[in-house]
């Protein structure tokens, strides 16, 4: 018999607007969403995480949102050519700049009364190597003991991918360990995906919403369907927390 997996099914954007925070809310009730992840500084950030604590959770993801620095806005619209980005990643005030948002984020964060269970970055941008290394810094400063990490790279649907290669993450991976960073062993995006999730542990990344886009609204139904018992079937349902051994202490 194949080893039961683990699977987080988690969901991004909370905080973004009201149909986002509903669908996310209803996935959370139903049981089909296991973990969040709050966009601290939008503008429905504090209805989100006070529907959060209503429903006894304290304990959520820091989506960290670097659009802005990095001049990227819908649908898919990026200011700089990758290789200017790339030549932009390399320049000390554009670094401070990306690191100050973070920090910036990570307290608009802790002051919504939450705790961290994890963090990730909007769109994925922690994949590129400066981003991750300053977020992986702030993690121990922070004392963030988990990381959304996808060995496989980072897919985009509306622009191209981030970059990546086996040596990339195998890089990322040996940096995560020494610091011991907890991490699922692999990343899938989507709720059509659910059953491509294997043994070990997942994270299943979602983007539900009710009443507002189209997109989101099916991502929402898609897991309603299924349902959490049929889930449960499978798999262990978890959160980033439960990823956590008692008394893991961050090696800085």
């Amino acid at each position: 018999m194949d080893e039961r997996g683990r699977l987080i099914i988690n969901a991004d954007d909370l905080g973004l607007s009201p149909p986002i925070n509903a669908g996310i809310i209803k996935g959370i009730e139903a049981g089909v969403v296991t973990d969040t992840s709050v966009m601290a500084t939008a503008p429905f950030a504090a209805e989100a995480a006070r529907a959060l604590r209503d429903h006894g959770i304290v304990r959520a993801g820091i989506h960290i949102n670097l659009d802005g620095p990095l001049g990227w806005s819908s649908p898919g619209i990026e200011r700089h050519a990758r290789d200017e980005l790339e030549r932009r990643f390399a320049q000390a005030p554009f670094l401070a700049r990306l690191e100050a948002e973070t920090c910036r984020q990570i307290e608009a964060f802790l002051a919504l009364g939450l705790e961290p269970s994890h963090i990730d970055s909007h769109h994925h941008v922690h994949g590129f190597p400066a981003v991750f290394a300053i977020m992986l810094k702030r993690m121990g400063d922070y004392g963030i003991r988990a990381m959304r990490f996808s060995p496989r790279g980072y897919g985009l649907p509306s622009r191209p991918d981030i970059p990546w290669s086996s040596d990339l993450a195998a890089h990322m991976q040996a940096l995560l360990k020494g610091k011991g960073v907890l991490t699922c062993d692999q990343m899938l995006e989507g709720a059509g995906k659910i059953m491509e999730a294997s043994s070990g542990t997942t994270e299943l990344v979602v983007h539900p919403g009710l009443g507002g886009d189209a997109w989101r609204d099916e991502e929402l139904r898609v897991l309603l369907d299924m349902g959490a018992p049929a889930i449960r079937e499978r798999f262990d349902l978890i959160s980033f927390q439960d990823l956590q051994p008692a008394g893991r202490v961050w090696r800085s």
